[in-house]
């Protein structure tokens, strides 16, 4: 997956620079021996020293914290919305390490969907009171999603840290443009905190008379201003062993969404280059 390889860089790049990273899984473990080399190569192309993450010693794709003096690494696995908020929202001294530069969050959109799914339109028919029912439904899905992306922008000022917010993509249907892929969480008062966001697909070639896959990346959003173009400086890249190889071009589809949430006002954040919401 795309946004797989893309965090796994932002976390090896933050890592090999000597800075504390944190990951949030809220969907599905990262794979740690993934996460392990590609840490280890970073460290050999800055020329710095420092222990990378770990994969567990029963040999499962699971990760280990690392918080040695060059090394500094957080994993939480969050599997309900609760859990994500008690363990972000409302950090301890001990949740974040010391000189944190980023926190990657991936698929938030799974818990916020699955807490407060998505209300269907009215249909004819409907029983009585269900019309109530799904308007209190929407006001608690947008409430939270308020709390969550004001919680996250207080976490990176007062942190001083890159919040990478990683989420999916969903279809769309219209009568006129027919289906349209869309943020997963699409809501006014979600996008208005999201500060960059950069969008993650792939797309076929032909070279040769051959179809090939290429990644592309393309911004949409930046520093909180949407962006005339639905995909903005699409630059197609591929993932090889221990680098990647990038070429600037200017077309593609959206397949995969994700963005950077934006510091509270008075504080600052670092800004990280690719598709995340911060």
């Amino acid at each position: 997956m795309l946004t797989h390889r893309y965090r796994i860089q932002v976390v090896a790049n933050a890592l090999s620079c000597g800075q504390g990273a944190v990951w949030v899984d809220c969907s599905y473990v990262v794979c740690g021996r993934r996460l392990e080399r590609v840490v280890r190569t970073a460290y050999t192309e800055t020329g710095t020293t420092g222990s990378s993450p770990t994969s567990s010693p029963s040999g499962k794709e699971t990760l280990r914290n690392s918080t040695t003096e060059n090394n500094k690494f957080v994993h939480y696995a969050c599997r309900t919305l609760s859990h994500f908020l008690a363990a972000l929202c409302q950090p301890t001294g001990t949740t974040l390490p010391d000189e944190t530069a980023v926190v990657i969050v991936d698929s938030l959109s799974a818990l916020i969907n699955h807490a407060f799914p998505k209300v269907p339109e009215d249909r004819s028919g409907a029983k009585p009171g269900t019309s109530f029912r799904k308007r209190r439904g929407s006001a608690a899905r947008l409430q939270t999603l308020q709390y969550v992306i004001g919680a996250l922008q207080k976490l990176a000022a007062t942190r001083n840290c890159a919040v990478v917010v990683l989420s999916q993509c969903a279809t769309k249907m219209q009568s006129e443009n027919g289906a349209t892929l869309i943020p997963s969480v699409n809501a006014s008062v979600w996008d208005q905190g999201i500060s960059t966001r950069i969008v993650l697909f792939q797309n076929w070639v032909w070279r040769d008379n051959v179809p090939s896959t290429v990644c592309f990346a393309g911004v949409q959003k930046r520093e909180g201003a949407l962006l005339s173009m639905a995909v903005h400086n699409a630059a197609a890249f591929r993932v090889q062993e221990v680098s990647q190889c990038y070429l600037v071009c200017t077309f593609g589809a959206a397949r995969r969404d994700s963005a950077f949430v934006q510091p509270a006002e008075g504080g600052g954040g670092h800004r990280l280059g690719r598709h995340a919401r911060y």
